[in-house]
């Protein structure tokens, strides 16, 4: 609501307290004049509304206006209000709340720090170590949102702050009619919702629980018709009796893999979930279960599954497709799927006995469809229904090759037929039995890695002494296979090119005025390359001159590596 016109209650006596909602922006003039009986009057936007004239006149002599911080002093001039009327702003209460403590007293005691009211009070935040409220401690907090506590105005409680709690709830008997809770924020470290913890909230709006909740107790949500949850979350393992019982505005299609069980009336009422099948590890489902749940239209059940309690699924009136996969038929309860659609189809395994259903309560218009298993191998069946009628049909997918193999084909172990059997992905059709179907694979050659550089030759001999037949330039061709030079070195030396050796296309030439500096004997130069091995060039320096050269220059034995060419 944004606007509300001239006059629009003018004479409404009967009309005793008005709240505004957010997003109000104009109350004309006239609005509520003569409303005799009305005393108080809320405002929840963070900006006031402009206010026309004689707005309010001739309410009740005196009363109290609540209103967010920061209204400007002069919003209510011309509203027509006697001047007797108080002011008094709305706050969120802060509470610590440690273990150990109470929580009634820890409410108490931030209502007197605080200085206000507890009508003044639109949302309660609590802090501190606590690692449960649960209990009376819970119901502590969970009264303060009745009807009749005098806490008129609240309507918020933030727990996301406690960042060490992990349980709320667990409260021995189970309250109703507590329409005052609209908005919670729960911490990332809750695990387990107890017992009746939002019981009644009938207009709490929830859209998700934390990521890391694993146990929703009994009657944890009954009744919480406001609630909108799409799905819940990964680590829930259990459900507990009456858990969403009449949350008609949640819409669940799956449940989270790790639920083994679920609580009798658990979802009875929920109109909105779309639920198609159920957790491969559910062992049981509890009287009146999914009872009512109109927005159902096919279940498939896991293998586990031993019992189906009475009337788990009456009242469905869209169910109309049933699949059984286990080999062994559960237990049927009294009417379980009494009031579902007046024609479906049940698919189930070869060996039930012939009254598995005697006590289902199905209509006669039902038909009666054997199953068989498919198995993949190497491969995953993304129809994802494992069970099929003959001639039913299966999407299947091959797994990646291992390394150094292609995918080949598939092949069948127990019949059955291929739309392509040489393709990776494809459609295969059921036969009237179980059977295995698998992906093979090939040996491929594999693609030539990245070549090696190399040199040629790879060796040389040099001669120190200028007359000697060994003192030349010496040159060295480089193939660089897929990768490229960046520099040689001997030892730990670089070498400059142009002053060292020169370059011609592949061709590397060693000058003799460098190489008469080394030292005698051998010397190893390394093609220092972007990828794979170096080369590595051997050089053998020798000296024939009269003496041998000892007096010509240093020898390998003096340390020379090349580092420095004026040497010799």
């Amino acid at each position: 609501m944004e606007s509300i016109g001239d006059g629009a209650f003018e004479g409404c006596t009967g009309i005793t307290e008005m709240t505004f909602p957010v997003g109000l922006s104009r109350i004309k003039g006239y609005a509520f004049s003569g409303c005799t009986s009305l005393a108080k009057l809320t405002f929840q936007s963070a900006t006031a509304p402009t206010i026309g004239g004689a707005a309010f006149n001739g309410v009740a002599t005196t009363g109290t206006i609540y209103y967010p911080a920061g209204y400007a002093s002069d919003w209510l001039g011309v509203s027509g209000l006697p001047g007797s009327w108080t002011l008094a702003s709305l706050i969120t209460l802060e509470v610590t709340y440690n273990d150990g403590a109470t929580m009634a007293d820890a409410i108490q005691g931030a209502l007197l720090a605080a200085s206000v009211g507890k009508e003044q009070v639109t949302g309660i935040k609590i802090t501190g170590n606590a690692t449960a409220v649960t209990g009376n401690n819970w119901k502590a907090l969970y009264d303060l949102y009745k009807n009749d506590s005098g806490w008129t105005n609240l309507s918020a409680l933030h727990l996301s702050e406690m960042t060490a709690l992990t349980t709320i709830g667990d409260m021995s008997s189970y309250l109703s009619g507590i329409p005052k809770l609209k908005q919670v924020k729960l911490p990332d470290s809750l695990t387990t919702i107890g017992s009746g913890a939002f019981s009644g909230c009938t207009n709490l709006a929830l859209t998700a629980l934390p990521d890391g909740v694993e146990s929703i107790g009994v009657r944890a949500f009954y009744g919480c018709t406001g609630i909108r949850l799409a799905a819940l979350p990964d680590g829930v393992e259990s459900i507990g009796d009456s858990a969403f019982t009449g949350c008609i505005g949640i819409r669940l299609t799956a449940l989270p893999d790790g639920v083994e069980s679920i609580g009798d009336s658990a979802f009875d009422g929920c109109t909105g979930i779309r639920l198609t099948a159920l957790p491969d590890g559910v062992e049981s489902i509890g009287q009146y279960a999914f009872s009512g749940c109109t927005g159902i239209t096919e279940m498939t059940f896991p293998e586990k599954l031993t019992s189906i309690g009475d009337i788990a699924f009456s009242g469905c009136t869209s169910l109309d497709k049933l699949t059984f996969q286990s080999a062994t038929a559960p237990t049927i309860g009294y009417s379980a799927f009494g009031g579902v659609a007046t024609t479906g189809t049940i698919y189930y395994r070869a060996g039930y006995a012939p009254n598995w259903l005697d006590d289902s309560s199905l209509p006669g218009g039902w038909t009666h469809v054997l199953t068989y298993q498919l198995t993949v191998e190497n491969g995953t069946d993304t129809t994802k229904a494992s069970f099929y009628p003959e001639g039913g049909q299966a999407v299947i997918e091959a797994d990646a090759a291992p390394g150094g193999q292609a995918f080949d084909r598939w092949e069948t172990l127990g019949g059955g037929r291929f739309l392509n059997a040489a393709s990776a992905s494809t459609t295969f059709t059921m036969p009237a039995a179980d059977t295995t179907v698998r992906a093979t694979y090939r040996t491929t050659t594999p693609a030539p890695g990245p070549a090696n550089a190399s040199i040629n030759p790879d060796k040389a001999t040099f001669d120190r002494y200028p007359s000697g037949k060994n003192h030349r330039d010496i040159p060295v061709t480089l193939s660089p296979g897929s990768h490229t030079l960046s520099g040689i070195r001997c030892g730990n030396v670089t070498l400059q090119a142009g002053r060292d050796y020169t370059v011609s296309g592949s061709r590397y030439t060693f000058s003799r005025t460098y190489l008469a500096t080394l030292g005698k004997g051998t010397h190893a130069f390394i093609f220092d390359m972007s990828g794979g091995a170096d080369p590595t060039f051997t050089l053998t320096v020798e000296d024939t001159r009269p003496g041998g050269g000892t007096s010509s220059g240093p020898t390998s034995d003096s340390g020379n590596d090349g580092s420095n060419p004026n040497t010799g």
